[in-house]
């Protein structure tokens, strides 16, 4: 899927200038009532189905955040990968448009310490990275890899989220503030 296009799907689902973080506000709209009732009515059976494949055939720990709720219209999981890291592999996709982003992350609660991978950088990284997206692309098969530079896109039409003072990136919109890309 294409900016254009994303930007067209965030549209739908959030009304311009209501602050993100503005739950009484959001539950007001006819959009927001529309991402509810997908949240909440989405088959989960494909995603279980992936966790599923990938723990078999990576033979690893995963942590399922598939918090599908209002302001949270993604299913995403944590695969533990290298204790030595510290780093965890970061697997979400988006139940409002088609698509994913797989990327490290070290989860690290102080911002200043947090850093984020999107390549993998060794030889059981790229594996883990195959294995993972063709295990994707049988329960997911018109999804696309959402880019971090699309990701980093900023909704100037949209409300804020006053929480951090600023106008909400396209990612926070598509997949929803939890384990959010973005400080």
């Amino acid at each position: 899927m294409n900016l254009n296009e994303l930007k067209k799907v965030v549209k739908a689902y959030y009304p311009p200038e209501v602050d993100l973080d503005d739950e009484q506000s959001l539950l007001q709209t006819d959009e927001f009532k529309k991402l509810s009732n997908i949240c909440s009515t989405f088959n989960k059976d494909n995603w279980n189905n992936l966790l599923t494949e990938i723990k078999a055939n990576l033979g690893i720990q995963i942590w399922d955040y598939s918090l599908l709720f209002q302001n949270n219209p993604s299913l995403i999981a944590s695969i533990i990968s290298d204790e030595k890291e510290q780093c965890n592999l970061i697997l979400k996709i988006s139940v409002i448009a088609p698509v994913y982003m797989l990327y490290y992350d070290n989860i690290a609660q102080n911002q200043n310490k947090r850093f984020l991978r999107i390549n993998p950088i060794s030889e059981s990284e790229t594996a883990s990275f195959i294995l993972i997206e063709n295990a994707l692309f049988k329960y997911f098969k018109d999804y696309s890899k959402l880019s971090f530079s699309d990701g980093f896109y900023v909704l100037h039409q949209m409300g804020n989220v006053k929480n951090h003072g600023r106008k909400p990136y396209l990612d926070e919109c598509v997949f929803g503030p939890y384990l959010s890309i973005h400080p």
